[in-house]
């Protein structure tokens, strides 16, 4: 019924999945597995930045940036923090390195831990994030801030030039963010 494969087809089948398989892993070790400590760190910095701040936050923030785009932006800014500020190479290593954190966050951290290292590292170093950027934007503490102005905060997230407090686009931004949380969108 079935004829057996040559044996050149079999090698053939495994060193194409075996070799990329094995640089992906070390390449998994040796770039994301090190910091693996310090990004939990930022993650439980997150925790407590937010621990007594709107639980709004959160919904605001996924309608702002949306969940991947939060995964996506908390990597980056925890891979720059870490690795690259540090070591400066090419931008190829960056974007790749970027991709194989990206993905390798899905193996470590669910939704809400991605949105704590969000926290941590938005606008700011990570360790201040939010907490100093609501201070720097806003003149308040994180935690005083009203729904309005949380909005008003995950527009500066976005782009800081351009949708600035008290700017027009700025203003249009986070009622754009408004409209989004007050009528959520169908599954």
């Amino acid at each position: 019924m079935f004829r057996k494969l040559p044996s050149w087809l079999i090698k053939a089948s495994v060193a194409l999945i075996g070799i990329p398989a094995l640089v992906v892993s070390v390449w998994y070790a040796v770039s994301f597995l090190p910091y693996l400590s310090e990004i939990n760190t930022y993650a439980k910095q997150g925790e407590e930045i937010v621990k007594d701040v709107n639980p709004m936050l959160y919904q605001i923030a996924v309608a702002s940036e949306t969940k991947e785009g939060i995964r996506s932006y908390a990597m980056s800014r925890a891979y720059s923090d870490l690795v690259y500020q540090k070591n400066r190479k090419s931008m190829l290593s960056w974007h790749a390195n970027n991709v194989l954190w990206h993905f390798a966050s899905y193996l470590h951290f669910d939704d809400r831990q991605i949105f704590n290292i969000w926290v941590a590292c938005s606008l700011r170093d990570c360790g201040l994030g939010l907490k100093e950027a609501a201070q720097v934007y806003l003149g308040k503490e994180i935690n005083s801030l009203s729904v309005k102005e949380l909005s008003t905060l995950m527009a500066v997230v976005r782009s800081p030039s351009m949708y600035k407090p008290g700017t027009e686009s700025g203003k249009q931004r986070t009622n754009q963010i408004l409209e989004k949380i007050e009528k959520p969108s169908a599954p």
